[in-house]
């Protein structure tokens, strides 16, 4: 690599390890003095945790010169070099990439950390260092002994830049599977496993979304202890990680592996589906149906399901939606009467919902009946009268039946009746306590419409007769009087009454 120009200034970026101000320069020894005299933040909060032996017993150096590059700290008896990169070298790879083979062919382990990871996870970066320290030193390349100045053998551990995107262990060479599990160790967070079959996408153990290159070695690996990632969100790409197997992953965080039930509804069947397994953070290791799932999450599963689809997907009976009709219509006279709509139903169902779901796996096996009865329950008794006032069920005709009103019709309260059954009616009918008239309507004997109206006395007294008139010649067995608001009602024809 060539010298630096003579009185050149060496640079510091905010929390910076080896760069390129690193190279040779003339006077290595003042400028690594120098360097460590105005060490980074991220520098110095790593050498407060090292410093003094408080790691393993073993001695770090700062700024040790190894020609012609200046090492942030480095451990002579353990073979341990430790680098601090700051934001300067996403622009610097493959001049660190060199500096590293060139640390490497001469025996160096190295350890390369941001200087973010050593200001918001320095525990992690201290366990790393600590488990690489545990790894028996490699043999020099080439079998040289390090030149004086140089330090001892040492193997590599550096970070990749972009694409092609490479491991920083790899897992042939000896103590590389020390190194993963250190990783996984101290950011168990990025423990990560394969979603796809190229080996693209990851899925971490903290939640995160993982891209690597698929043409990596590491793509074909089911776990990666993942060391650093660039970008944000779901799409952070992979810049350098290690692999696992799932047998290190689970002897590691055995402790952290929780066995799970999930319920799920599907709206298909109407029922819950049950699956057990064992998951690691958001990671499911495994999973299988259970035959027996807890009834209480069962059940919950249901409530819930109702919550997101709405009360519609219950097994509402006739005269249930009926009623909610009905409470509808009295409540917009009455607002003492209890809501029953989608949005109140929901907002109240822990009140009536979970006690009809007691040992039941599907919505449609609760009882209609029972539906019912829980609306009646949420109404009350008072309100049950208003609402048997206001909108009552049936309107009885003065020929003695009982017809349904329909309170959900576009037109109001809605009443088919046949024209005989209201002979001798002169008032219209009404409901809400007389406010809203009835819409009758009228039909012929066959049930076929012959009219429509909210207003009987005037249908009476005018177009009745050219309604009469025509009736009586398609329905000649059946009365169709002059002044049906005079005459008897009837459900008979002419031949019974007589």
């Amino acid at each position: 690599l060539p010298p630096e120009r003579e009185g050149s200034t060496p640079r510091r970026g905010a929390g910076e390890g080896l760069s390129k101000d690193k190279a040779y320069n003339p006077l290595p020894t003042q400028r690594s003095r120098n360097l460590r005299n105005n060490g980074t933040p991220a520098e110095r909060r790593l050498w407060n945790a090292l410093s003094n032996r408080k790691l393993a017993g073993a001695r770090f150096n700062r700024q040790v010169v190894i020609k012609p590059y200046i090492c942030d700290l480095v451990a002579r008896s353990q073979k341990l070099v430790i680098e601090l990169d700051g934001g300067q070298h996403g622009d610097a790879i493959g001049y660190d990439q060199a500096r590293t083979g060139f640390l490497e062919a001469r025996g160096y382990r190295v350890l390369r950390f941001w200087n973010n990871d050593v200001m918001r996870n320095i525990d992690g970066v201290v366990r790393t260092i600590e488990e690489a320290l545990k790894l028996p030193p490699p043999a020099r390349a080439g079998g040289e002994e390090p030149r004086s100045g140089e330090g001892e053998g040492m193997s590599s551990f550096e970070r990749t830049g972009p694409p092609p995107l490479a491991s920083r262990v790899d897992p042939s060479r000896s103590g590389g599977r020390g190194v993963a599990l250190a990783i996984a160790l101290a950011f168990p967070e990025r423990l990560s496993r394969r979603r796809d079959s190229t080996g693209e996408q990851w899925q971490s153990v903290g939640g995160r979304g993982f891209r690597l290159d698929p043409t990596s070695p590491l793509a074909r690996s089911e776990w990666l202890a993942v060391a650093e990632v660039a970008g944000a969100a779901s799409g952070a790409r992979i810049l350098s990680a290690a692999a696992l197997e799932l047998s290190e992953v689970e002897a590691l965080y055995g402790d952290r592996i929780e066995q799970f039930t999930n319920v799920r509804f599907d709206p298909a069947t109407n029922a819950i589906s049950a699956t057990k397994g064992r998951r690691l953070g958001t990671i499911r290791l495994s999973s299988a149906p259970d035959p027996k799932p807890d009834q209480a999450a069962v059940e919950a599963g249901l409530v819930d399901a109702v919550r997101r689809h709405g009360v519609a997907i219950l097994p509402w009976s006739d005269s249930a939606i009926a009623l909610r009709r009905r409470a509808a219509f009295a409540a917009a006279h009455d607002p003492a009467i209890p809501d029953l709509g989608d949005g109140a139903l929901i907002e109240r169902i822990d009140a009536w919902l979970p006690s009809l779901l007691t040992g039941k796996r599907r919505l449609d096996s609760i009882d209609a009946g029972a539906l019912r009865n829980a609306l009646d329950g949420l109404l009350g008794y008072e309100a049950g009268r208003a609402i048997d006032r206001l909108a009552p069920t049936h309107f009885t005709s003065p020929a003695g039946a009982a017809h349904p009103i329909d309170f959900a019709a576009t037109g109001g309260p809605t009443v088919e009746v046949r024209a005989q059954a209201l002979y001798g009616l002169k008032d219209h009918p009404t409901v809400a306590g007389g406010r809203v008239p009835l819409t009758l309507a009228i039909t012929s004997p066959a049930h076929r419409p012959i009219q429509t109206t909210r207003d009987l006395p005037a249908f009476w007294a005018g177009s009745w007769r050219e309604v009469a008139k025509e009736m009586r010649g398609r329905y000649p067995r059946h009365p169709w009087p002059d002044d049906p608001a005079s005459a008897p009602p009837t459900l008979r024809i002419k031949r019974a009454s007589s």
